[in-house]
């Protein structure tokens, strides 16, 4: 190996239309792991990663449409690194028992600029939550009323969505309540976001769900019989953004986890 004390940029990329796991299917608690369609992740050198794939199904439990993972890496001229990404799948369902979740389209675009000198800014660029056919449950129209993307572009990096969270009350109002703590309350106004094992920072850019004539604060849809279905979580550092457009954490008859539209597009300088 080179003894070389030059900086490089290691870029970083994944895109996953789906993958998850069946831990039990009624009294039978053999696990299961999904045969889940191609993804696409960079090396360390970037470039471009592209995989397809047609719809496929697990037993009566699982079904999705085609999957696209894409992944890019590259250089500007001022020496900045871009990486860019999208995850899209269609035609989604998943049943446990008699209950039924739907979803015509899920799609996640993000964007990267890690400059040279400071953290990097992390960005959607379109995501699509349900598409023209929509979401439901149980043939029941689910509707995510609020959604705060623009503020995941406005606050590109964790310093200046910390910068925002301490400083504007407008700001600190909006997401006091949508941070995972590990002390189950929320930070005072002025005290900063806060943080999980290994520093991360766990929110959602859904603030409430309509779903038939049940309003819901916040983006986790519960119901006896099927598990809980999570809407618009964000994973982040200073370094990475990891978005999950939906994940669903099944109970009942099929207890499984299984995550939809994921991506976290990052880099970082070495030594």
């Amino acid at each position: 190996m080179a003894n070389s004390t030059s900086s490089r940029f290691l870029f970083r990329a994944n895109a996953i239309p789906i993958s998850g796991r069946v831990v039990r299917i009624g009294s039978d608690a053999v696990s299961h792991n999904l045969q889940s369609p191609p993804a696409s992740s960079l090396s360390v050198a970037g470039g471009f990663c592209q995989a397809t794939a047609p719809g496929s199904m697990f037993k009566d439990i699982f079904s999705w449409g085609q999957c696209v993972a894409q992944s890019q890496g590259d250089t500007n001229p001022d020496g900045s690194h871009v990486t860019t990404l999208t995850s899209s799948i269609q035609n989604i369902s998943a049943t446990n028992g008699p209950n039924v979740f739907t979803a015509g389209q899920l799609k996640l675009s993000l964007i990267s600029v890690h400059p040279q000198v400071g953290q990097p800014s992390i960005t959607p660029t379109e995501v699509i939550l349900g598409g023209e056919v929509g979401l439901s449950l149980n043939k029941t129209k689910i509707t995510l009323t609020t959604t705060d993307l623009d503020d995941f572009k406005k606050f590109g990096t964790l310093e200046s969505f910390d910068a925002g969270f301490q400083r504007d009350e407008t700001i600190y109002k909006k997401y006091r309540d949508r941070f995972l703590t590990r002390e189950g309350k929320p930070p005072e106004f002025k005290q900063p976001i806060p943080r999980l094992a290994g520093g991360y920072v766990l929110v959602s850019f859904v603030s409430s769900i309509k779903w038939g004539t049940r309003k819901i604060p916040g983006n986790v849809l519960q119901l006896d019989g099927f598990g809980s279905i999570f809407f618009g979580e964000v994973l982040m550092h200073e370094n990475n953004r990891r978005f999950t457009l939906v994940r669903l954490q099944m109970g009942s008859d099929v207890q499984a986890e299984v995550a939809y539209a994921e991506g976290d597009a990052n880099g970082s300088w070495i030594p």
